[in-house]
């Protein structure tokens, strides 16, 4: 028999129900709690998909709860570090693009770099220290009309000892082919540029990625109104099929068959007419999320997901030496007496 799992949010025509986490003491009110336990499962992630070239990753992250899950992309997004330009000191600039915008067209060009060689920025003349910053010159004068200035003409200039560091491939930006400006002939942009590390709580361009997003996983279930399995056949099953714009149900034997349940995004029209919603149920996973990553390019797909772990790892050690140094009063029996608190042990 299908049942409605503490674990599952199911989805209606008109609404969601049983939406709540395993964050409140309310998820477990009225069942079991030692058999609800007995059917989590232990953490872990399950790589779907990653392209060829490695700046995109598909993952499901299961036996966790939706504010880790959350709390896992927003590491991504603003505490794995990066280098991106700070800093312009125009020279020349002739170009009809103003210093600030051109300036901040330039701070967002990714930045091919490791982070990990250099420190955050601490000195107010942090652009002369070579522990501490990244330095370009961009030198471009217009030959024709309507030339595109573009972010392979960033020339990289090592400070100290910078040379050792990048022997294997030196900094540049990720993207050669980004449009900075376009400029005629004569017009020049002569300028200096320093990079520094980053995070994405500080600024969107240290965000080592493009989109990354979550949902729970679809669960499509063919049952009767009692909630026992049962069949869709004939043109009924046709009807259902050709209606789903995820193509998540195939005809097998006559008999409708849920074969591509990750493709489901919940569009309810499989239940929206007639009697199909006491044919069809469907629900979410509450403990089951699929992950869509998207790298910029400074790191793979799986070497920023594998560094968001790392750091929320170290986080959560973090809270819990805070809250073992924090020390806990004896348990007090408080009376109130007018506007006063006193407390008897």
């Amino acid at each position: 028999m299908v049942k409605e799992h503490t674990q599952e949010a199911v989805v209606g025509v008109f609404g969601v129900t049983n939406v709540t986490t395993y964050s409140s003491p309310h998820t477990f009110a009225k069942s079991n709690i030692q058999a609800e336990q007995a059917t989590f499962r232990p953490s872990h992630i399950e790589i779907v998909s990653s392209s060829s070239d490695g700046l995109e990753l598909q993952f499901d992250m299961i036996g966790t709860c939706a504010p880790i899950a959350n709390t896992i992309r927003r590491v991504m997004m603003e505490d794995v570090p990066t280098m991106a330009i700070e800093t312009v000191d125009f020279v020349t600039n002739t170009s009809v693009i103003q210093d600030e915008n051109l300036a901040s067209r330039l701070g967002l060009i990714p930045i091919y770099a490791n982070p990990k060689l250099f420190d955050y920025p601490q000195e107010e003349d942090w652009t002369s220290n070579y522990k501490q910053c990244l330095k370009f010159v961009l030198n471009v004068t217009g030959t024709k009309d309507n030339q595109l200035v573009l972010s392979s003409e960033l020339q990289w200039v090592p400070m100290g000892n910078q040379q050792s560091w990048f022997k294997d491939s030196t900094p540049r930006a990720v993207q050669g082919d980004i449009v900075i400006a376009k400029i005629k002939d004569g017009q020049c942009i002569v300028a200096n540029l320093y990079a520094c590390k980053g995070s994405g709580s500080y600024h969107a361009k240290y965000s080592p990625v493009c989109p990354v997003s979550y949902k729970m996983f679809p669960k499509v279930y063919l049952c009767d109104p009692k909630g026992n399995p049962t069949t869709i056949e004939g043109e009924e099953a046709q009807q259902i099929k050709d209606l789903c714009p995820g193509n998540v149900f195939d005809i097998e034997d006559g008999h409708l068959a849920v074969k591509r349940e990750r493709n489901c995004t919940m569009c309810r029209e499989c239940i929206r007419e007639g009697e199909r919603s006491e044919l069809i149920r469907l629900a979410r996973k509450k403990d089951h999320f699929m992950f869509s990553v998207e790298s910029t390019g400074v790191y793979t797909a799986k070497e920023i997901v594998r560094e968001a772990l790392v750091l929320f790892q170290w986080k959560c050690d973090d809270l819990k030496q805070v809250i073992d140094r924090t020390p806990i009063n004896k348990p007090m029996n408080a009376t109130v007496e007018t506007d006063e608190m006193e407390y008897e042990e």
